[in-house]
């Protein structure tokens, strides 16, 4: 991924840096076109329910950078969420001895670990994320005080390259505020106050309707939803979401203007009295349930472009690699996020990455009555296929979540191929498991691999194909949907599937 491509940068009071989703190739990529559903089984909008691109919409979000620092020696990150689950009674308590280490707080660990804001494998994935949401903007603080947190905003601009403002036109309201939580109640007023004083206002929360009744009701986002809700209503030029990865919740005795509840956590507390939108470790493969909330606002209020229509039935000879010339569409992405990496966390490990493998840049599929056909092209030569989980395709054949591993009811390649055959698997009871239920070719020319599986095998003989699928190489956890965020090359990224209609 070539950085100065993938993003375009603007300067603004602190800062603002403007993402647009290309490749290093110059070709956009196409998130609108992407499918996807949550852990809670609720899915992205599509093209149907959004509607066309609107002129003049704009999606910004704040982004923290100051995650830099080396914490003294001999401490550690404390994470709150695992500190008052073993020692509850320090939640009243300052000088609990659970509190004792002189590390910093967090109330739950990124998914990408205790990074620092300083390493490009985070923040080239971030920008990736971020972009496929349909963020148009990113702003950082460089005004807290004497901190400026230049370290990390020298590496943040190399991945965000400078460039300038769009501007705005007259008429109408300029921006509004969007808040996963916020940090007050009505007993200071509505003020601010520290985040875990009682009643503060939630992920949970909701004007509306009082606190979720569910005991994971930090995980729906009402207080997330009412303020997208709100600013559809407004329907400004820009939304401005807080926020992305802050994460930090600093621990104080005594927060003015009023006597703390024990102590105060001012910005951050625990599961439920936080606000990032960043997918987290803690939660597992429900992670990321608050990006793919940010994702499916987005689309409402900016509208979706509009996905090619595939071409013609066509039989493949899978030899022949100008056998696809004419196939669309080609469903395109991110070309250089197989980066390794190396870099030291916030508590002083290094985090090291080296499943980047091959670099998956595009796919086609293609149909005739009696196969479906696909094909995928890496940035280089593809590796050897003997490679632990060598270039695998998942398949939702009816888009049902409720079916198969995460809604995927087939998977090639998971078995290392050999020859020129490769093992189809369906999947056993939605579980990472999976039972041979027939052989197929394939061919690799290069860069580019073509595989033909019969419909039939599929259950798809005679019928209207309306599939969602994606190619992962690499995977490192297997049976961990959220490893399509971190590891290897996934196209599309994390839950989100190509889909190809043909009706």
């Amino acid at each position: 991924m070539n950085s100065s491509t993938l993003v375009k940068v603007g300067v603004i009071l602190s800062a603002a840096l403007f993402l647009t989703p290309f490749n290093s190739t110059g070709q956009a990529v196409n998130s609108d076109s992407w499918a996807a559903t949550d852990a809670l089984g609720r899915k992205v909008r599509a093209f149907e329910d959004a509607g066309t691109k609107k002129k003049d919409k704009y999606v910004a979000i704040f982004y923290w950078t100051w995650h830099i620092y080396d914490l003294p020696k001999g401490s550690k990150v404390n994470n709150n969420t695992e500190i008052l689950r073993a020692c509850p009674e320090a939640l009243k308590s300052f000088d609990h001895p659970a509190w004792s280490n002189p590390g910093r707080y967090y109330w739950e660990e990124p998914l990408f670990g205790y990074y620092k804001t300083t390493d490009p494998w985070v923040l080239r994935k971030h920008a990736e994320l971020l972009a496929d949401a349909g963020v148009d903007v990113v702003f950082f603080d460089c005004s807290n005080l004497t901190l400026t947190w230049k370290e990390s905003y020298d590496v943040l601009m190399e991945v965000y390259p400078q460039n300038g403002y769009v501007p705005l036109e007259n008429g109408g309201f300029e921006q509004t505020v969007v808040g996963v939580a916020q940090n007050t109640n009505l007993a200071s007023g509505e003020h601010f106050c520290a985040f875990n004083e009682p009643g503060t206002y939630s992920r949970s929360f909701s004007k509306r309707k009082g606190f979720d009744p569910r005991a994971e009701g930090y995980l729906y986002g009402w207080n997330f939803q009412e303020q997208w809700d709100r600013a559809i209503e407004i329907d400004p030029e820009l939304v401005f979401v807080t926020g992305w990865n802050e994460y930090v919740a600093g621990r104080v005795a005594n927060w003015p203007p009023n006597k703390p509840y024990y102590m105060a956590f001012p910005d951050e507390f625990d599961w439920d009295r936080s606000r990032d939108i960043e997918p987290n470790k803690g939660w597992g493969d429900r992670g990321d349930v608050y990006y793919l909330q940010l994702i499916d606002n987005v689309r409402k209020f900016k509208g979706m472009n509009t996905s090619e229509k595939p071409s013609a039935p066509k039989t493949i000879t899978i030899s022949k690699a100008d056998s696809w010339a004419d196939v669309t569409p080609f469903y395109k992405h991110y070309k250089g996020n197989t980066l390794h990496r190396n870099h030291k966390g916030y508590s002083g490990e290094y985090y090291a990455n080296t499943s980047g493998r091959n670099d998956i840049v595009g796919a086609k599929v293609a149909r005739d009555p009696h196969y479906l056909y696909f094909y995928a092209e890496t940035a280089d030569k593809l590796t050897p296929s003997t490679g632990r989980n060598w270039m695998m395709l998942f398949l939702d054949t009816d888009r049902n979540k409720a079916t198969g591993w995460n809604g995927y009811d087939f998977i090639i390649n998971r078995v290392s191929p050999k020859s020129s055959k490769t093992i189809i698997e369906q999947n056993v009871g939605g579980r990472w498991e999976w039972e041979p239920v027939a052989e197929t070719k394939f061919a690799v020319n290069n860069n580019k691999l073509v595989l033909a599986i019969k419909r039939s095998v599929l259950n798809l003989t005679g019928k209207e194909i309306d599939i969602e699928f994606k190619w992962n190489d690499n995977m490192q956890e297997n049976g961990n949907i959220m490893d399509f965020y971190v590891n290897g090359d996934t196209a599309p990224g994390g839950r989100f599937n190509f889909v190809y209609t043909a009706k």
